[in-house]
């Protein structure tokens, strides 16, 4: 059992059913041990493969989705943060 945060407790993108990506920031903090879903996924891969977690920041997963999956193809984490936050 992995206890991921909810939505609210995580800064990162979701992807809709339509494919709009959108930009999610963290509202409260998790709760218990709770951590965001990359936070779990780069854990798991450095219990696999060793060594040190290969993601740090959700900005490292989302360029990781961007060389794989041809929907983020073009789209840096920067293009879903307002202009003030650049």
């Amino acid at each position: 059992v992995f206890p991921l945060a909810s939505w609210v407790e995580s800064h990162g993108t979701f992807v809709n059913t339509d494919g709009t990506i959108q930009l999610s920031r963290q509202a409260i903090l998790p709760v218990g041990d709770s951590q965001p879903a990359w936070a779990v996924a780069s854990a798991l891969i450095k219990a696999i493969r060793g060594g040190e977690a290969p993601y740090k920041t959700p900005r490292q997963i989302f360029a990781e989705i961007g060389k794989l999956n041809p929907s983020f193809l073009g789209h840096t984490y920067r293009d879903f943060e307002p202009e003030g936050e650049r």
